[in-house]
């Protein structure tokens, strides 16, 4: 079975340390992004299991990047 991959796009560093080691405890791969665009670029350069987005971030915000995301998918 391959490891679950999740993509964490967060601003905060404390935040991003915090889920990145509870994941990792858990076996579980995590890749962090610092802003919704990063996020967005991750997401199509890789792929994810599941993405954990903040909202209010700079650059781009998470429901701009989850629109996106979402549109991409159809």
């Amino acid at each position: 079975i391959p490891p679950i991959r999740v993509l964490i796009a967060e601003d905060n560093p404390i935040n991003q340390t915090i889920l990145a080691t509870f994941l990792k405890k858990r076996g579980i791969k995590a890749v962090v992004a610092n802003n919704g665009q990063e996020a967005l670029d991750r997401y199509k350069a890789e792929k994810f299991h599941l993405i954990l987005m903040d909202i209010v971030m700079p650059v781009m915000d998470g429901i701009q990047a989850t629109r996106e995301i979402r549109e991409m998918e159809r």
